[in-house]
């Protein structure tokens, strides 16, 4: 039986001058997201995190129901700041910068 150590997961939300957010999985393997508003990154968190602990971490539905996901808010590191200052999607779509799972295609995302 697992413990709830276990299921618990972590995720850098990095906060941008312009507004954006930056969200990378500690130790969620490919949870790379960038969103404009904290509405829009916990619906997109809501929607990912479970695909990628079944794909990439082999849980079951079981176990993700019971998983955590424990946020922690940062500044963006200085040199990475104009990596993100460029306009958003004209069509307001967060989009999935990098995942690591080959059973995955970035059409599950699109």
């Amino acid at each position: 039986m697992k413990t709830i150590e276990q299921y618990k997961y972590t995720a850098t939300v990095y906060t941008y001058p312009n507004g954006r957010m930056a969200v990378h999985g500690n130790n969620i393997r490919g949870l790379i997201l960038e969103v404009d508003s904290i509405d829009e990154m916990r619906s997109e968190l809501l929607r990912l995190v479970p695909i990628l602990l079944r794909d990439n971490h082999g849980l079951n539905d079981e176990e993700t129901a019971n998983a955590i996901l424990v946020l922690s808010l940062q500044d963006a590191p200085a040199e990475d700041t104009d990596r993100v200052s460029r306009p958003a999607c004209s069509d307001q779509t967060p989009a999935l910068c990098w995942e690591d799972s080959p059973r995955l295609s970035l059409l599950v995302y699109a």
